[in-house]
């Protein structure tokens, strides 16, 4: 058992309902990243599994803090074209008998994102149609 997965199991008794669904068998190792979005204290983040088939995964968060977003925190060299999850990590903070979780999260093309939360909501979502390419890429291209 790594340093993570060791407090993983000491904090596990302070987790919410959403971030133990979060944390108990959910794979998000190489799901595609899709949207990151902000309505006043709350944070969505959507992904894309990679399995078959493959699932949205809708993740909101309820902010106790600016999210953190960093780019290219990792050398070029070892960058993938494409925002792949990566590797992930949460923690607990508690003060004044309040909890306060962090989520970070690496992404494959080296974006780091730490979001500083009190609780998570997660909804599986089947994709039921997908948007044309041209208009997914005249999104991404906006968002730029």
């Amino acid at each position: 058992m790594d340093r993570h997965e060791k407090r993983l199991v000491k904090i596990r008794p302070a987790f919410t309902a959403g971030l133990r669904t979060l944390t108990d068998g959910l794979r998000l190792h190489d799901a595609l990243f899709l949207f990151l979005g902000r309505s006043e204290s709350r944070c969505h983040l959507a992904l894309q599994t990679d399995q078959d088939p493959a699932t949205i995964v809708s993740l909101e968060y309820s902010l106790l803090a600016e999210p953190l977003i960093k780019r290219d925190v990792l050398p070029a060299k070892l960058r993938i074209n494409g925002s792949f999850f990566l590797y992930d990590e949460i923690d607990l903070a508690s003060r004044n008998g309040h909890n306060a979780f962090t989520h970070s999260i690496l992404f494959a093309d080296g974006m780091y994102l730490r979001l500083r939360f009190s609780d998570v909501s997660v909804r599986l979502v089947e994709p039921l149609i997908h948007a044309p390419a041209a208009v997914s890429n005249r999104v991404t291209s906006r968002s730029a």
